[in-house]
This record gives structure tokens, C-alpha cells and sequence, in this order.
């Protein structure tokens, strides 16, 4: 019998089509079952392309496949989502949701990932780790001084942890120590940030505000004081300066009476600003490195008189929250910006039918 070897190319084709086949295994459902877990479902049960959200602040989860180098995660991630029903587009004309240009994530990206996750600090260790107040930390976060990361598995309320990476931390603290003087002896007339801001009667982030924006003259730092706590400034000069920085409301005062979440908040600014008309009013000082964000007044008065949510009607008709949302449904109302995109229902006052909470 006649037998003749294949070629060199015949072997590189054979080896070609053996690479664009994909072979299921066990994890392959595993990570299917998982991937379904993220994903919200409709009325019928189907599931959609849009991620489970687990708290008000619009908290979605994700799923890490940790395996060494060539073990094929990149092909399960890809084929996984690729050959997902809710990941289909519609019409065939469409792009998928899923290209391959996004896979993988670069190695060196993905080691600072893993770099951040054993950096971080827990936000309730953030006052003693930076030296301040609580609710100075607060401010921090809802100004954009600080950016929160979440982990871990939602608590009794929903709640995820949040942490802070220590880098970013040392950028902030070190910014402001830059804009102090180190001293040895103490001078007269000086305090701290915190009682500064309470004499000028504004919050301790807008002393920051000020010290970063390059506002105040008089910043010193004590020789061995470290973190916030640690620089002290003259509190007449603040209450000169603070009209500087507090034109417009801060985010707290414009979100918080509709008990709208900052991080939600931000949200409605950064992705739904045409729809919202929420305008952010930009400062800058004599160091114009420092950005600080405020919120027209004007605009936010618009929004609050046009836009709603379920947390805000529950407090104004003295409902539970459940009830709120149960009504809504039956009326047939449908918000105008859903949770499913920033973590939050707002429906417009006008589209909510009269009696509807009578």
C-alpha cells in the first residue's frame, strides 16, 4: 500500500484548524452558570445584556479566572461570552457584544491590578490612616479626592466593602504637604484644618479645596506630623478665601436631598448630563493643576423639579420603599434613566399619573 506524506503546508493547515476548533469542558458550564448570575433578567425570565446590580450606589460584581500562563483563559472568558444567548445583537448587521479585540487584559495591567488589591485600605481605617475626621473622608469621596474601590460579597444590606489604594492616598496627602511650609516651632494664630473649617463655617474640604487650589498663603506643617491632621493653617484667611470655592452647591448639597447616592450622582453628570441638565461649575486657583467641581444651582433646582426617585417619593408620602416601586409598576410608569445603567430609577414628575400615591 501506497502511503505519501503531507507536506509542510498540509501539516501548518492541519495545525491552523485544529486551533479554531474549541473543545467544552466542565468549567465551560461552570463559567456559564456564573456569567448568568451577572446578568439581570426581564418579566419572562429571560436574561438580558445589562449586569445585576447589588446596592444603591449601582455595585455589579465579576467573575477573575486565576490559572497560569497557557492554560487557556483567555479562550474560555472569549468563548464563553462570544456563544452567550443575552450577548447576541439583534440584527445580524450589528458589531457583537463581545469582540476579541478585548481579550486579554495586558500582563502588566492586569500585575497593577493585582499590585492595588494589596495596597488597599479599608475606609473605615481611612481617618486613622490619613490622620483626619470621618466626615472629612466622606467629603473626599464625593468630591473626587478620593476614588473608592469595591470587593468582596454584599453584606446584610447589600453592602460591598470599600477600599481606597494606598498610592492614591500618598498622591492626596503628599499634594498637600507640598503646599506647606515644615516649621519646627508652632506660630501664633494657627489651627488645624478641621477647626478652621469650623470656624469659617464650611467644611473641612473646602480648607483642602483651598490649600490645593493654592489659595492660602499660610500653610505650615510641624516638623514629625504626618496626614492631614498634621497641617495647620491661619482660619481668618480661610473665611476671606472659602467665597472663592463654594459658588454653586457642593455634590452632597445637590444630591442629597433626593437621596440620590454621590456615586450615582456622578453617574447621572458623567453618562445622562443632556437628559439631566445638571451643569458642574469648574474653579481653578493660582495652582491651576487643582480642579474643583461644583453644581450650578440654577441647574440643579431644574432637576430636582423634574426628576424623582422611588426613595425620594417614599419620604414624601410616608410609603415603604417596596410599595413605591409596586405602584409605579402599575401604572405603568417607566423611568426615564433605569437602575440597570446608573444604579437608581428616576422617573420625571410630569410621566407619574395624579393619585397614584392618594
Amino acid at each position: 500500500m501506497c502511503t505519501v506524506s503531507p507536506t509542510k503546508n498540509e501539516k501548518l493547515a492541519a495545525v491552523d484548524r485544529l486551533r479554531d476548533k474549541y473543545i467544552l469542558t466542565p468549567r465551560d458550564v461552570q463559567f456559564r452558570s456564573y456569567l448568568d448570575r451577572l446578568l439581570q433578567r426581564d418579566s419572562q425570565g429571560n436574561l438580558i445584556p445589562a449586569p445585576r446590580l447589588y446596592t444603591k450606589d449601582g455595585d455589579a460584581r465579576g467573575i477573575a479566572v486565576v490559572e497560569p500562563a497557557g492554560g487557556g483563559k483567555t479562550s474560555l472568558v472569549y468563548h464563553g461570552l462570544k456563544t452567550h444567548p443575552a450577548l447576541q445583537p439583534r440584527d445580524a448587521a450589528h458589531q457583537p457584544w463581545v469582540a476579541r479585540s478585548h481579550f486579554p487584559i495586558p500582563v502588566d495591567q492586569g500585575r497593577e491590578v493585582a499590585g492595588r488589591v494589596k495596597r488597599m485600605v479599608h475606609v473605615i481605617a481611612l481617618p486613622e490612616f490619613m490622620n483626619c475626621t470621618r466626615p472629612l473622608v466622606d467629603h473626599l469621596f464625593a468630591d473626587r479626592l478620593l476614588t473608592p474601590i469595591y470587593y468582596g460579597r454584599p453584606g446584610i444590606k447589600g453592602r460591598t466593602q470599600k477600599s481606597v489604594d494606598q498610592a492614591e492616598i500618598a498622591m492626596l496627602v503628599g499634594k498637600l504637604h507640598a503646599k506647606a511650609a515644615l516649621i519646627d516651632v508652632l506660630p501664633a494664630g494657627v489651627v488645624s484644618i478641621s477647626k478652621a473649617a469650623e470656624k469659617a463655617k464650611v467644611p473641612a474640604v473646602t480648607v483642602v479645596h483651598l490649600i490645593l487650589g493654592g489659595f492660602l498663603d499660610c500653610v505650615v506643617r510641624l516638623a514629625g506630623q504626618e496626614g492631614i491632621g498634621a497641617l495647620l493653617v491661619d482660619p481668618e484667611e480661610v473665611k476671606r478665601q472659602k467665597e472663592c470655592v463654594t459658588v454653586g452647591l457642593s455634590s452632597m448639597e445637590a444630591f442629597s436631598p433626593l437621596k440620590i447616592a454621590k456615586e450615582v450622582g456622578w453617574r447621572l453628570v458623567d453618562q445622562h448630563q443632556a437628559i439631566t441638565g445638571l451643569t458642574v461649575v469648574k474653579i481653578f486657583g493660582p495652582d491651576r493643576s487643582h480642579k474643583i467641581q461644583r453644581f450650578d444651582t440654577d441647574s440643579v433646582t431644574h432637576f430636582r423639579a423634574t426628576f424623582t426617585t422611588p426613595a425620594h417619593l417614599a419620604e414624601k408620602h410616608d410609603l415603604q420603599i417596596g410599595e413605591v416601586v409596586r405602584r409605579l409598576k402599575r401604572s405603568g410608569a417607566r423611568p426615564a434613566i433605569s437602575k440597570a445603567e446608573i444604579g437608581m430609577d428616576f422617573y420625571r414628575v410630569n410621566d407619574l399619573k395624579g393619585g397614584i400615591f392618594l
